[in-house]
């Protein structure tokens, strides 16, 4: 999963990240999926979606915020990050 961070191309604030991984679970369920490990790609962007280029303080408040999540999810799962 590529979280959506800040504001998307369409000028359309992002969902919440409980929002966001709620949506993201709800589909793998109720899709019947069996997934081994879920991945989440931090990695900033350039162009106009501009992901993960919070600044270092913004940006590792938002990835504690998701880690949170996901260690309450009760799911294994995993951050694949770069930059």
């Amino acid at each position: 999963m590529f979280p959506c961070t800040g504001t998307q191309p369409t000028g359309v604030a992002c969902k919440s990240p409980a929002t966001q991984l709620a949506e993201f679970l709800n589909a793998i369920d109720s899709n019947g999926m069996t997934l081994g490990t879920l991945w989440f790609d931090i990695e900033p962007t350039s162009g106009t979606c501009n992901a993960w280029n919070l600044g270092a303080t913004q940006n590792t408040a938002l990835a504690r915020q998701w880690v949170s999540l996901l260690q309450g999810s009760g799911r294994k799962w995993g951050i694949y990050a770069n930059g």
